[in-house]
């Protein structure tokens, strides 16, 4: 079974988008093998609100995983069937073990969810969150033994992590202003809350490294991309300044007295990644962030909204003399005002309309040549 969880820090980055582009390309790619979407997107349910519009009498079935109830629903786009699930209880979180078995149940449960769906067992699941990876998946080794020795020991995974624009900035040395936080505490104790300050992002930092370090111990080389992918969309690289300026305000059109076009927004950098033809290999978590850190080029005096201009190019480039574009680093380049408020309202044959649009094109022909296939 092939497994895609969509990960990341911030709502309306993407995540949603990824998961619905990820239905579309195999429901195209891969019609005769069933795909399953579990919508764990807690209070904003949209992918499933999407696919299940005006679908309320789909056949259903319900299963239990750690004492929380998942439906499962049949439904269709493009002309093909799939199954959308989603708890019962929307407020009910899932943590790194009740996440693994909650994985481990949807195995055991396949081939009878699918009988009574009248679907073929599934061979695709993608999972929408609205998680960071951090929080449905251990720092701790031992704590993946389902994942090497039970049900899911044989499965791929793939894990879509969308960086925001807050991570890179941190990243780059743009550091949380301790200051703000030392004037609103009672004068005298600076010193102890600097250094409660210092341990809280030490401890922060040991968790993601040790959490990273076990996902590609675990699952690095099970599937073609994975297991960690680097996703890179423009919405997610927008800063969220009250005063939006600079290189990402003309591309977009926002800001106070502008107003949106229909025309495609498209980010040059990411664009040129895209059409980078040769596949590298994969590239390690720790390994990326060293290389961000080294393309980077201060300079204290640019626009702080222009941080990713050609960063991720010359990222890439120090990666590979031939231009590779790594395995696991994905771009989009795409910002279509077609999908502005996409999620806002039910919306019929979202998946259809989805794949007519400019951004599944691109989104495609970069998967198909990551996964091998031809390039077209």
């Amino acid at each position: 079974m092939d497994w895609h969880i969509i990960t990341g820090s911030k709502g309306g980055v993407g995540k949603t988008l990824i998961s619905l582009l990820l239905l579309a390309y195999y429901l195209e790619e891969k019609s005769d093998e069933s795909i399953l979407v579990l919508d764990l997107n807690a209070m904003n349910t949209d992918t499933s609100a999407l696919l299940l519009h005006g679908r309320n009498a789909a056949r259903s079935v319900l299963f239990r995983s750690g004492g929380k109830n998942i439906i499962l629903k049949k439904s269709f786009a493009m002309g093909k069937d799939f199954v959308i699930g989603y708890p019962v209880n929307p407020f009910q979180l899932f943590p790194d073990k009740d996440f693994a078995q909650l994985l481990s149940s949807v195995k055991k449960y396949s081939i009878l969810a699918a009988n009574k769906l009248a679907v073929n067992p599934f061979k695709h699941v993608i999972i929408d969150t609205n998680y960071h990876f951090c929080n449905i998946f251990s720092p701790q080794i031992e704590d993946y033994a389902v994942y090497q020795q039970g049900d899911l020991k044989d499965d791929n995974f793939t894990i879509w992590f969308l960086w925001v624009y807050r991570q890179l900035k941190k990243l780059l040395d743009e550091r949380l202003d301790e200051k703000e936080l030392l004037d609103e505490q009672t004068e005298g104790n600076e010193e102890k809350i600097k250094q409660q300050i210092e341990k809280q992002t030490a401890r922060e930092s040991q968790l993601f490294d040790y959490t990273i370090a076990a996902i590609e111990t675990i699952f690095g080389g099970r599937s073609k991309i994975g297991p960690v992918v680097h996703t890179y969309a423009p919405a997610g690289l927008l800063p969220t300044d009250t005063e939006i300026g600079g290189f990402f305000a003309n591309l977009f059109s926002f800001g106070r007295n502008s107003s949106r076009t229909d025309e495609d927004k498209e980010i040059d950098e990411l664009a040129n990644l895209e059409k980078l033809r040769n596949v590298g290999n994969y590239v390690g978590f720790s390994v990326w962030q060293e290389i961000l850190q080294k393309a980077k080029k201060p300079n204290p005096e640019s626009d702080s909204h222009q941080l990713f201009n050609d960063l991720l190019h010359r990222a890439v480039k120090m990666l590979s003399d031939d231009e590779s574009l790594p395995v696991n680093i994905f771009p989009l380049s795409l910002f279509q005002p077609g999908l502005a408020g996409y999620t806002d309202r039910e919306r019929p044959d979202a998946i259809a309309n989805l794949a007519k649009m400019n951004i599944y094109r691109n989104f495609t022909r970069t998967l198909r040549r990551k996964y091998g296939e031809e390039y077209k």
